[in-house]
């Protein structure tokens, strides 16, 4: 008779656990220190900071070219010196911060006269420092401190230009070992911030010491960092292309900043390349990020929105809107005159012609009749920071009641219901607004979301007819989980050889779970953009060797990287490609100092177990459930792992603490009942195991174990119940029907 053979553990796969990309500057989480563990940070003694920086040389305000360019650009210098981009960063000297004093939840912050920081929380932190530089100009400002290794860290007190007093910008409480405390990575100032605050700025990060030796020309964005280096333009003005003054290659340069991306290469990007080439960019299919129907719920920074709008898809690009020179819109939006100057009568770039109390059904000079109010809302940042949408939505209280997005006219009359205004749209807009592919796509993105089955045919559709490529890309990186349908392995394998660099990357990543199609998918290692070389390579990192340029452009990145958690993430995993269980470990370990908060701790735990080293691999679980003694699924781990190792009272402890926080776990019950039993406690057991059937009435496992138990104590009768129960559940289930049929034979 069959015998109970132990619990397997079962370890995620690429798909579920490996791969696992965090958000950037989203991303949450650091430091090394057990939770119990308490630490006072202060700078080292033995470094002044000048010995670290030589921050006069930096920080030249206006910066050298400034003097040059003014000789015969005096206007546009004097529009720049106004700007906010040159004073994005400046010395503590040059900004207006004032003393004072912030307090959110345990987190206490005196500044005092000497504009001497002086921070002090319950759970343990405390920090004395001085600000030495600040960034940002309104409506808030940063204080920058210089900490260990050439970090320059953001300090969570900001100062409010418009009360002169302090606050919290990011008031949610922070475990000071997490990455979004004001002291780790998600706050640094080198990785963060300093490339779009700065002038030509090079982050000189070294994984072996984890230290910066950043360097940067100027303080603030100056002329060089959109025209590139100007010395010869100074000295022959004949000498700069004129394409280098092209809106849309402008709007490349701009994004580089305003945009919601990760970095591909340690490379200068140079006025005239491609953004793609520099910068991968978040997409509309980050929940995190984005509404359904493309509204933005956290930061993008305006391009992400803005390359997946009609305006973008119509020719308008940064420029059309925007001095960028001043920083300035270039007409007002209160009288609508900058949109009008587009669609105002005949209408320009094919615009909708408007007259915009008419289209707007609200009183002239009301905020209703404002175009930006409606199809540009705006979204509070950093609890001071208003940002307009630049998606240029459509407002639709349908989805507000269907998927909970917001919408422009429940904004302003928010003492009104969803189907208050539902009602107004529909009797002014109706047709439109059912005419439009918004519905339908924020609908199936959702779906997509929740993970809905049999979603493929329709992602394919609304693909298949989407002229925005951002939307395009978007909903291909949707389709990995229904390769399953034929219509979507078909359109995606396709999309492999789609003209725009963004359809074949979101095809390399719908494709990337798979490795039926990495023989495809190699073939873009040699793509002309390097945002498809680099994903292609790494998703087919186990195939076919790499030759000496892709590896070198691949480990370029990945080393780039290394300074954040998910860049440890992937050299780990790349030490795991490699066979290579010590480079697993060192980036798995760095992982969790990077961000010591649970979702670090379970992915490094699952790359060393996959790496062959379950002693090592225990301790990341032991420390998650620490962490966070409420995850159903790192006790569940645990136990596995516990039993693994031949823990069996330990496995069976965690497998009880599943249960109790979850009591419908039927893998729980099932895996306890098997243990209990193993351990000699067959009555608990075979208990545990009728919970896991009532928990999970389609799965024959546990009324075939308790089969199998029955037999063994030779209770035929129970045996046959409990068989039949298995077939109730399953009636295909193999070793349900094999038992069956030696128990008729007799064999």
């Amino acid at each position: 008779m069959q015998k109970f053979s132990g619990i397997p553990f079962i370890i995620l796969g690429r798909t579920a656990a490996l791969l696992m990309v965090f958000g950037g500057v989203s991303y949450l989480g650091c430091r090394e220190q057990h939770p119990s563990e308490t630490q006072a940070y202060t700078p080292p003694a033995t470094q002044s900071i000048t010995e670290q920086f030589d921050i006069v040389a930096h920080s030249q305000m206006p910066p050298p070219e400034g003097a040059t360019c003014v000789d015969c650009h005096a206007e546009i210098v004097s529009q720049w010196e106004q700007s906010q981009h040159a004073h994005a960063n400046r010395l503590l000297k040059d900004s207006p911060l004032q003393p004072g004093h912030s307090q959110y939840g345990d987190v206490e912050t005196l500044i005092t006269e000497e504009l001497e920081i002086q921070q002090n929380t319950e759970s343990g932190f405390s920090f004395t420092g001085t600000p030495v530089a600040v960034i940002g100009v309104e409506p808030l400002v940063q204080a920058l401190v210089l900490t260990t290794n050439g970090r320059w860290q953001v300090a969570n007190p900001a100062y409010h230009m418009e009360t002169n007093g302090w606050f919290n910008a990011f008031p949610e409480v922070r475990n000071y070992k997490e990455w979004g405390h004001w002291n780790g990575r998600g706050m640094n100032w080198n990785v963060q911030c300093a490339w779009c605050h700065t002038t030509d700025f090079k982050k000189n990060y070294n994984p072996e010491t984890d230290s910066y030796a950043s360097e940067w020309k100027s303080m603030g964005i100056s002329c060089t960092q959109c025209h590139t280096d100007l010395a010869a333009h100074a000295a022959d003005p004949s000498l700069v292309p004129g394409k280098r003054f092209d809106p849309v290659v402008a709007q490349e340069n701009c994004m580089t900043c305003h945009a919601r991306r990760s970095t591909l290469t340690s490379e200068k990007f140079v006025v005239g390349e491609k953004f793609n080439d520099h910068f991968r960019l978040n997409l509309m299919d980050r929940p995190s990020v984005y509404y359904p129907d493309g509204q933005v719920r956290d930061e993008d920074f305006e391009a992400g929105s803005f390359l997946s709008s009609k305006m973008h898809d119509a020719g308008v690009t940064c420029l059309d809107c925007h001095n960028p020179h001043s920083g300035e819109l270039k007409l007002p939006v209160e009288n609508n005159l900058l949109c009008m100057s587009c669609h105002a009568a005949p209408g320009r770039l094919g615009a909708t012609s408007i007259i915009p109390e008419v289209h707007s059904h609200h009183e002239v000079g009301s905020a209703g009749n404002r175009c930006v109010e409606c199809h540009m809302p705006e979204t509070m940042y950093m609890e001071a920071d208003l940002r307009r949408d630049h998606g240029f939505t459509i407002p639709d209280p349908l989805l507000t009641r269907t998927l909970g997005i917001p919408n422009a006219c429940s904004r302003c009359h928010s003492d009104e219901s969803v189907e208050w205004a539902e009602k107004w749209t529909e009797e002014w807009y109706g047709d439109k607004l059912a005419a439009r592919r918004t519905r339908p796509r924020a609908h199936a993105i959702q779906d997509a979301w929740d993970g809905k089955a049999n979603l493929g045919p329709v992602l394919v559709q609304l693909a298949q007819n989407e002229s925005n490529i951002n939307w395009r890309a978007s909903l291909i990186r949707l389709m990995g989980p229904y390769m399953d349908q034929q219509s979507v392995r078909e359109f995606t394998q396709s999309s492999l050889r789609h003209p725009h660099e963004l359809v074949r990357n979101a095809a390399v990543h719908a494709l990337g779970d798979y490795p039926v199609f990495f023989p495809q998918i190699e073939n873009l290692r040699e793509d002309p953009s390097r945002l498809v070389r680099i994903d292609a390579s790494w998703v087919t990192r186990d195939g076919d060797p790499f030759s000496p340029e892709q590896a070198k452009e691949l480990d370029e990145w990945l080393t780039f990287n290394s300074d954040q958690p998910a860049g440890a993430m992937h050299l780990a995993q790349m030490a795991l490609s490699k066979n290579d269980p010590a480079g697993v470990q060192k980036w798995a370990k760095r992982m969790v100092v990077y961000d010591a908060s649970i979702g670090p701790y379970m992915i490094a735990g699952r790359l060393v177990h996959a790496a062959g080293l379950p002693e090592q691999a225990i301790t990341y679980f032991e420390e998650a459930v620490v962490l966070d003694p409420s995850s159903e699924e790192a006790w569940y781990v645990l136990a596995m792992l516990r039993n693994e190792l031949g823990n069996l009272d330990g496995a069976m402890d965690a497998f009880r603490k599943v249960v109790q926080l979850n009591v419908n776990n039927a893998r729980a019950w099932y895996n306890l009942g098997l243990a209990q039993i193993q351990s000699g406690n067959v009555d608990a057991g075979l208990m545990a195991l009728t919970r896991a059937e009532g928990a999970d009435p389609t799965s024959a496992d546990a009324a075939y174990a308790a089969a199998t138990v029955y037999l063994q104590a030779g209770n035929i009768d129970e045996a046959r119940k409990a068989l039949n129960r298995a077939l109730q559940a399953n009636p295909q289930h193999g070793p349900t029907l094999q038992l069956l049929n030696r128990l008729q034979t007799g064999r």
